[in-house]
């Protein structure tokens, strides 16, 4: 039920900005020719500007308005040096990884990590195990993604979650699958630009309110200091040591293969761009900023809370009832858009990616003289089945997005292993990539639906850890490549100016 006014003219504008964004794609859709399905579900020559910004959408999600607000209101300060610290790893990642990727990109004409590691260690086992990889974790992403804005919007106008999901759900199926990447990157921009600015819009306005940072943190401590002081052996909802380091590790390490980075590798107009805006401007706005901004929010509702200006009855929503409470309800309609603004972008580059894989990695080695207007169709059909599984998922989903978010994330560390290989360890067999695969996708699955996070070690990095043990092990056992063949296969990076220095190196 519509409760308010103001839930009608929330509903409203939230209709009326899925519009806009429908409008927006159809718009890039009629700009340039796009022939190939290639160029529908990857797209080329994406400038600095949407490749940052287009970035920073696509990685941040809800979690960075729901699940880091959330996480920190119920955790404590500690939460947003985790954060910073593995998320920075992702920006080194992709100062190293990302031009290399690039160049092969253009050598080879690949379109996917699958692409890549059959080529190298030649396998079409690794390109299914990739597809399997990186498709589990659209589905969870993408069910993370739709659960969370249901709920914001859900407790913002009084309508059924559910409801609020089904309409999200189709604005994304009809941009999506009317512009393609460029469209998604166009509207990404958009949405990137949208939240960084609520975030911070609403920082400023927390600020004020306490009368600055020190006497937030002052008036947080006075409430619980264990909130602002990490003790490794905190009660309650308090995460224990072992837990949070485990959850730092798997999200660093997946952030090398996280597909919201190398999708863009193969994008980006030149390696530049990679190095100076994803790995370097994205990467500030992405790990320290943004996640800096919200987290204190969250903070600061204990504050509100002791000086009785706030109620939170439900921590996962902490972030827009503290600020209807402080700062009336039409803080909730910026909040909302926010959270569709991070959340859709997400959900729309799972989208494009899981159609990528299944057309490119699946079906077009089966069939290669497939005509490219179907495959762009089945394409299409993939992005609706994805939503639609990860939309009726998430009408049932009982875990927190920060849990659903790791399970995601351990899902897409699989093809870790095999593919630093290709550039690190020269010991590296085809063996030894396929075991590695296989173990860390048993590993994952084991330690989040058989024994959830054994000895307190959060799943993905069980996967990790097994993961690199199987390849390690049966690399050591198997039959290595001949330089010969590395020093052909790494040639491209060799010639010209491709950045075979970085600023990781």
């Amino acid at each position: 039920m519509l409760n308010t006014p103001l839930a009608i003219i929330t509903l409203l504008i939230v209709i009326g900005y899925g519009l806009v964004l429908i409008g927006i794609s159809y718009r890039s859709s009629k700009t340039g020719q796009i022939k190939t399905g290639k160029q529908f579900f990857l797209g080329t020559g994406i400038g600095p500007f949407v490749l940052m910004f287009s970035t920073l959408a696509a990685l941040c999600s809800t979690w960075v308005v729901m699940g880091c607000t959330t996480t920190t209101y119920t955790t404590g300060w500690q939460w947003i040096a985790l954060v910073v610290l593995y998320q920075q790893t992702f920006s080194l990642s992709v100062g190293y990884f990302g031009p290399r990727i690039w160049k092969l990109r253009q050598t080879y004409d690949y379109a996917s990590h699958g692409d890549l590691l059959a080529h190298y260690y030649d396998s079409k086992a690794l390109r299914y195990l990739t597809a399997v990889s990186y498709l589990m974790l659209c589905v969870f992403h993408t069910l993370g993604q739709l659960s969370a804005m249901g709920l914001a919007v859900s407790a913002a106008t009084g309508v059924n979650m559910n409801i609020i999901i089904i309409m999200i759900a189709a604005i994304v199926i009809i941009y999506s699958g009317v512009g393609g990447y460029k469209g998604t990157a166009l509207i990404d921009t958009l949405q990137g630009m949208i939240f960084t600015f609520v975030i911070f819009g609403g920082l400023v306005f927390v600020l004020f309110k306490l009368g600055g940072l020190p006497n937030l943190f002052s008036e947080v401590g006075t409430v619980d200091p264990k909130l602002i002081i990490y003790n490794g052996n905190m009660e309650g909802t308090r995460w224990p040591l072992i837990t949070a380091l485990s959850f730092t590790f798997i999200g660093g390490i997946g952030g090398i293969t996280t597909p919201s980075f190398w999708l863009r590798y193969y994008t980006a107009a030149k390696p530049k761009d990679i190095i100076d805006r994803m790995s370097v401007r994205t990467g500030i706005l992405a790990s320290i900023v943004v996640p800096l901004a919200s987290g204190l929010i969250g903070l600061s509702a204990h504050a509100f809370i002791n000086r009785g200006a706030a109620v939170i009855d439900n921590p996962g929503t902490v972030f827009q009832s503290l600020m209807s409470q402080i700062g009336g309800s039409y803080w909730v309609i910026l909040l909302i858009l926010a959270c569709i603004a991070a959340g859709m972008s997400t959900v729309a580059s799972n989208m494009n990616m899981s159609a990528l894989i299944m057309t490119y990695d699946v079906v077009h080695v089966f069939r290669k003289d497939i005509d490219e207007s179907r495959l762009k169709n089945i394409g299409r059909g993939v992005m609706v089945a994805l939503v639609c599984v990860g939309a009726v998922l998430a009408m049932t989903a009982t875990s927190a997005l920060t849990t659903i978010v790791q399970i995601a994330v351990g899902f897409g560390a699989a093809p870790l292993f095999p593919l630093i290989g290709i550039f690190i360890w020269k010991r590296a067999t085809k063996q030894g990539a396929i075991a590695g695969m296989i173990g860390s996708l048993a590993a994952q699955t084991f330690s989040v639906v058989v024994i959830p996070n054994p000895l307190g070690i959060v799943g993905g990095t069980w996967g990790v850890i097994v993961g690199a043990i199987c390849f390690v092990a049966v690399s050591l056992m198997t039959k290595p490549y001949s330089q010969e063949y590395r020093d052909n296969y790494l040639a491209p990076l060799k010639k010209g100016k491709v950045y075979s220095t970085t600023n990781t190196d």
